[in-house]
């Protein structure tokens, strides 16, 4: 039987981990690549941009007409979530995919009562450390 112990199931992701310019430079290439033609989309569907990559992108002016934010599988956590929150980048967001990103009931919080979140119509929250706390 052959061996297949060369074959790599899935690579790590590194964004995760990344900090300082390394971060920086990232995060810049992944809006360049998939931030949609006309700024309204940007689809992060498992890039583990973390915290860290929270920080740059609640900063980036290129990402203020977003109506629809897929960070599905980003491990943004309850810090991550804080920063979404309360940045004015996200005003216009509509749509909102949270998927797997370790978000607990202070994530949750700080979504549901953000002032900046206003105009949300979708928020998918599956997958996350919500618990019944969360929902209170």
């Amino acid at each position: 039987m052959p061996s297949i112990s060369h074959f790599q199931i899935y690579k790590p992701a590194e964004p995760c981990s990344l900090v300082g310019e390394g971060l920086r430079q990232t995060m810049d290439k992944i809006v360049s690549e998939r931030l949609s033609a006309n700024g309204r989309e940007f689809d992060l569907k498992g890039y583990c941009v973390g915290c860290n990559g929270m920080t740059i992108f609640s900063q980036d002016e290129r990402l203020s007409n977003l109506k629809r934010l897929n960070l599905g599988g980003n491990r943004i956590g309850d810090e991550g979530a804080k920063l979404l929150a309360e940045s004015p980048i996200f005003s216009k967001l509509q749509w909102l995919e949270l998927g797997g990103n370790d978000l607990g009931p202070a994530g949750l919080r700080v979504i549901s009562r953000s002032t900046i979140l206003t105009k949300l119509k979708t928020l998918n929250l599956y997958r996350n450390l919500i618990k019944d706390e969360g929902v209170k």
